[in-house]
């Protein structure tokens, strides 16, 4: 007995086998995208704070940054923090451990009067 359709077949499940690898690389990639934008609001925060150090000269005052993050780690290079002053050019910025958690981006003052960046994640 011949078979008639084995070639069309064929054609839709490679058709299906690529969809499902481009849109797995789309999830990924998305992935990034929320860590870039985890990473944008950190500094922000940060750079907020600082300034509300130089104008008021109180520390004490930390900003909670919703994570964007799916997936729990970074999928990309672990970022860090650059920042003035100090023996420490970078503050490596922690890694999400589970979707939906908070970074809290605070800062210490040091006894040079740098304003050393404080993140952790809740």
């Amino acid at each position: 007995m011949k078979r008639k359709n084995t070639g069309r077949v064929s054609i839709l499940v490679g058709a299906a086998l690529m969809m499902a690898a481009v849109f797995s690389g789309c999830d990924s990639s998305k992935e990034l995208e929320r860590e870039a934008e985890d990473v944008k609001n950190i500094k922000s925060a940060y750079a907020e704070i600082v300034t509300h150090f130089l104008d008021e000269g109180d520390a004490s005052v930390s900003i909670d940054v919703p994570s964007q993050q799916k997936t729990a780690g970074w999928q990309g290079e672990a970022p860090t923090l650059v920042y003035l002053g100090g023996s420490n050019s970078g503050y490596p910025i922690p890694a999400c451990t589970d979707a939906g958690q908070t970074y809290v981006v605070g800062i210490t003052v040091d006894d040079n009067n740098v304003a050393v960046p404080n993140i952790t994640v809740r």
